[in-house]
């Protein structure tokens, strides 16, 4: 009754953030939309859609595996192999920023001008590179929350972000009358606000990952988890930007900017549906890990 009850409020918490993220989604769209004209705006989609790409990839196994080890590692008190596991996964996911930080600051000429042939998406990939650092670090820090089953602070935290993130933007067009180049700035910044808070609402093994694990050496289950469990994973992800990326890139590849705003503010409604799935399947998948790990227990005795 306690884990029915439990998962309850778990569902109606996700489901309440998610509604409100989506709705704070749709409300910069047609803000950005409106104040900044389909054309900048579509440009601004089309940063997006090549950091999703690198950002899908650049942990490089590492949240997968934190979603699927950290509930069994706190459903059976190894406190010490969670934090072991969570530091060699931010190690991971440093890497994995730097790696594909280099290759967008070197490829953004090519993604811009022969891939997309809009010379003026050349200074905002770069630019674009701040905000995939820093949302990097941010997805990382919601992971956590979701391994920990924090729910309620991980969607206080997720609508948080998106409404700074909103009066960043009113006060950077409004006030101090901004280019589209100061969104992306504002975004890193709502980023890195969140980021510092989330750090300070986690539970305290959680923390560890400040501590960076340099030495593989030392973590070699924690290696063996990423490379044997999260990295095949990553072919998920690359389903993943198919469905929700890959056709607004041919968009801006082959048609007109302001045909890539209109499909990417129509696609946030269709996200709604998606939003209610994702929700049922991120709130069960920690039971789902903790009833694998009691099955493999009971295989072995």
């Amino acid at each position: 009754m306690e884990n029915s009850s439990r998962i309850a409020r778990s569902i109606f918490y996700k489901s309440i953030s998610n509604i409100l993220f989506l709705l704070l989604t749709l409300a910069v769209s047609v803000f950005l939309n409106k104040f900044y004209g389909k054309d900048l705006y579509g440009l601004l989609i089309l940063v997006y859609t090549v950091t999703s790409f690198c950002f899908l990839f650049s942990d490089l196994g590492a949240k997968q595996t934190i979603n699927r080890f950290i509930p069994q590692h706190s459903q059976s008190g190894n406190k010490e192999e969670a934090r072991q596991l969570i530091k060699t996964a931010f190690t991971f996911q440093l890497y994995g920023m730097v790696f594909f930080s280099v290759i967008l600051f070197f490829l953004s000429d090519f993604i811009a001008v022969d891939f997309f042939h809009q010379p003026e998406l050349r200074p905002l990939l770069k630019i674009g590179i701040i905000f995939f650092v820093a949302y990097s670090i941010l997805d990382f820090i919601f992971q956590l929350f979701q391994a920990f089953q924090a729910w309620l602070k991980e969607g206080i935290l997720n609508v948080l972000y998106l409404s700074l993130y909103l009066g960043l933007v009113c006060a950077f067009a409004f006030l101090l009358n901004k280019s589209i180049k100061d969104v992306l700035l504002a975004n890193s910044i709502a980023c890195i606000l969140i980021v510092v808070l989330g750090i300070f609402l986690l539970p305290k093994e959680a923390r560890s990952f400040l501590c960076l694990n340099f030495n593989f050496g030392e973590g070699r289950i924690s290696n063996k988890n990423i490379f044997t469990f999260g990295l095949p994973l990553l072919f998920n992800n690359l389903t993943f930007f198919i469905l929700m990326w890959f056709d607004k890139a041919l968009l801006g590849k082959y048609d007109h900017l302001k045909y890539v705003t209109f499909y990417y503010i129509a696609f946030g409604f269709y996200s709604g549906i998606m939003a209610i799935l994702k929700t049922i399947y991120t709130v069960f998948m920690p039971y789902i890990a903790g009833f694998s790990a009691d099955s493999q227990e009971k295989i072995q005795h």
